[in-house]
């Protein structure tokens, strides 16, 4: 019980020090209008993205990254499951995201292109 209470406060702790860096990025892209002060982070400061750790004891792998509401990402990192993600790891999670996005519609493109022809050749 009384390393969850310690989880529990080190996560509140947490969470404050990282409304704290979100206040402080805000007051940043403000004063200098450069955007990269938000470090690939959300600009609204509700979520954070995180990364996960390698744990055998709990089954995950080392490099998944997902986007967590601030309590839930900082509850991760203080029970060691995640880590805060790297503006570089952001960066190319989203262009694979993309990438994904971009090879999916042109799948759906080709998909339709055959279904119209087989409809031409149909009739």
């Amino acid at each position: 019980m009384a390393n969850l209470k310690e989880d529990y406060r080190r996560m509140y702790l947490l969470i404050d020090q990282l409304k704290a860096d979100h206040r402080r990025r805000c007051e940043e892209v403000s004063a200098t209008q450069d955007e990269s002060y938000w470090q690939g982070q959300p600009h609204d400061g509700k979520g954070l993205w995180i990364c996960s750790l390698q744990n055998e004891f709990r089954s995950t792998t080392a490099g998944s990254l997902c986007l967590a509401l601030l309590p839930l990402a900082a509850l991760k990192v203080v029970e060691g499951s995640h880590r805060i993600a790297t503006p570089e790891e952001i960066k190319a999670h989203l262009e694979a995201q993309a990438e994904r996005g971009r090879e999916l519609e042109a799948m759906e493109r080709r998909a339709r292109l055959s279904r119209q022809a087989e409809g031409l050749n149909a009739q």
